[in-house]
């Protein structure tokens, strides 16, 4: 590895630091379980270039709902954002893959002018 990889992998691990404390902080402060953002795997070349399978397989629906919001939108569900979806999930309404579309399909995730690519 040269040493411009090396720096560049050193200022990821360190912004990716920053942002899971953020995120923490944030689903924390809303009474959330913090999502599973610890790990620079599940993050591989920027904060929006995030494993599709990774955010499917958090196991707890909460969980789930919460990491979609923030590491899609950059904000924590409200409570009936939370409620409605956790009700999708569990009433068999809607799957996974289909809230995870709905967000990214959002006037929401639109106007953040975000760009998610998934590995």
């Amino acid at each position: 590895m040269t040493e411009s990889m090396g720096t560049a992998g050193q200022q990821f691990d360190e912004v990716y630091a920053r942002l899971a404390a953020l995120v923490t902080e944030q689903a924390t402060a809303r009474k959330l379980r913090p999502p599973p953002l610890r790990d620079p795997s599940v993050a591989h070349l920027s904060v929006v270039d995030v494993p599709r399978a990774a955010l499917l397989a958090i196991e707890d629906d909460r969980s789930f709902i919460a990491s979609c919001y923030l590491v899609l939108l950059d904000v924590a569900p409200n409570t009936k954002q939370l409620n409605h979806r956790l009700r999708w999930l569990r009433e068999g309404t809607r799957t996974r893959e289909e809230l995870l579309d709905q967000i990214l399909g959002s006037k929401t995730f639109a106007n953040s002018r975000r760009r998610v690519h998934f590995t």
